[in-house]
């Protein structure tokens, strides 16, 4: 295994990820999450313990993307433990996905460009998280860090320019005839009975309406970290 560029994730007490690939299986990009209690800073294992940190944090990603394949995350190619042979083959937990060639909206979307959003794509957007998220919801996975970090745009179909404001950080980036993201980065989530009446589209349709007046207001702007925060 060759890991070769580390990459932003969003609970970083536990993890560190990475492109990686395997040389003599292929030259597919995959995405290494490498699970480590040695890598919590001394502050936060004042507070946590890293071993049961581990644990749950571990199970419930790997749970959340066994639920989530026919939903739109990456692609799951499985948990393992990999030792470490410069450390005396202690080992580590590592989930591998699909990469997934593109740019989080955080990156997209900085807080200091978020008020230069035109209408226009900042509705198309928030309307896209938002179902995003119930799609999680139907399944029984609940994203407790719904951030614009934790959700990746796919490289639209055509390149052209989607609106006329010049300043707007995405007139070139979201098709506002098709956008779709996609879910990443499932650490901390809860698990439960799936919400199965978000399958109804007028139902779905009043949740939407009643989250989207908040979003619209703060999503991009700043970080909102539960559902309905």
């Amino acid at each position: 295994m060759s890991l070769d560029e580390r990459l932003p994730c969003s609970m970083q007490k536990l993890t560190h990820v990475w492109t990686m690939h395997v040389p003599a299986i292929s030259s597919i990009t995959l995405v290494a999450k490498i699970f480590d209690p040695a890598y919590m800073s001394d502050e936060s294992s004042k507070f946590t313990d890293p071993f049961s940190f581990l644990d749950i944090s571990v199970s419930h990603e790997v749970a959340a993307y066994c639920c989530l394949q026919d939903a739109n995350v990456p692609r799951f190619h499985g948990h393992f433990l990999i030792p470490i042979p410069s450390q005396g083959n202690r080992t580590v937990h590592v989930l591998l996905m699909e990469h997934i060639d593109s740019k989080d909206f955080r990156i997209l979307v900085p807080v200091e460009k978020a008020k230069d959003v035109c209408p226009a794509h900042k509705l198309t957007i928030i309307n896209m998280a938002l179902h995003l998220n119930l799609d999680a919801f139907v399944r029984g996975v609940f994203p407790l860090d719904f951030q614009p970090r934790n959700v990746i745009l796919r490289t639209p179909g055509r390149r052209i320019k989607f609106c006329e404001k010049d300043d707007c950080p995405v007139h070139s980036e979201v098709d506002l005839d098709d956008v779709r993201g996609v879910l990443v980065d499932l650490e901390n989530v809860g698990l439960g009975g799936p919400m199965k009446k978000l399958r109804k589209p007028a139902y779905r349709a009043k949740v939407v309406n009643k989250q989207r007046w908040r979003y619209l207001k703060c999503w991009l702007e700043s970080e909102i970290q539960q559902w309905g925060q």
